[in-house]
């Protein structure tokens, strides 16, 4: 076990995240989730990525437990909520949908988002991320795609991008969306993670997503 070291100070600091982009970025992932296990991942070529930069994301460190956490499980896929934070699962979608809310925040840091179908593979996983950009193009700037590290995860890829507040804050928000699947095959996770921009590597967030494992 080992204490979540990132408190998310600068994130209370600087107010919540924006809430109307945030919104529209976490829906994009259910729609994205939903879609690449509706339908079969096999016979549908690789997306195209002609339309962002690639760039290497910051890795996904495995984490064992967080002094103090619960566990949470959403389709299998388990992770640490810290103590303090508090959780909701928005309904409505194909995809079950868990988000992460430090104390005292109104808006989510963290958002996973899992879709079950038998045969996931890396070319759901892209179709995932190539859906997520599409939809995010009209509000993401700096939008990079590449590979990432993750341990827990087959074929894992990253898209990292900003984002402004549109609430007048003046703040720019750093954000990155993590996908994989399990050795399975079975289970799609897509995790979305939020921070000060600039701040992102060493944010809770960040930190929280390496509890994220494949539990069954």
């Amino acid at each position: 076990m080992r204490p979540l070291v990132r408190q998310g100070a600068a994130h209370q600091r600087r107010g919540t995240v924006a809430s109307m982009p945030l919104a529209a970025l976490a829906l994009a992932c259910g729609l994205a989730v939903a879609g690449c296990t509706a339908d079969s991942s096999s016979s549908r070529p690789r997306p195209s990525r002609s339309a962002v930069s690639s760039s290497t994301a910051p890795a996904v460190t495995p984490v064992d437990h967080l002094d103090g956490a619960t566990r949470a499980v959403v389709s299998g896929v388990g992770i640490d909520v810290p103590a303090g934070w508090h959780t909701d699962s928005p309904a409505g979608g194909a995809a079950e949908v868990l988000r992460l809310f430090p104390a005292g925040a109104a808006d989510p840091v963290v958002v996973l988002t899992v879709g079950r179908k038998t045969g996931i593979d890396e070319v759901g996983v892209d179709g995932a991320l190539d859906g997520l950009t599409r939809a995010w193009g009209g509000t993401a700037h700096e939008l990079r795609r590449s590979g990432v590290t993750w341990p827990a995860a087959l074929d894992p890829e990253a898209v990292t991008f900003t984002y402004e507040d549109l609430r007048g804050a003046d703040s720019t928000w750093q954000a990155m969306a993590v996908a994989g699947h399990d050795e399975e095959k079975t289970t799609l996770a897509l995790v979305l993670l939020v921070a000060p921009s600039g701040e992102l590597e060493t944010s809770a967030a960040l930190e929280v997503a390496g509890t994220i494992r494949f539990d069954g």
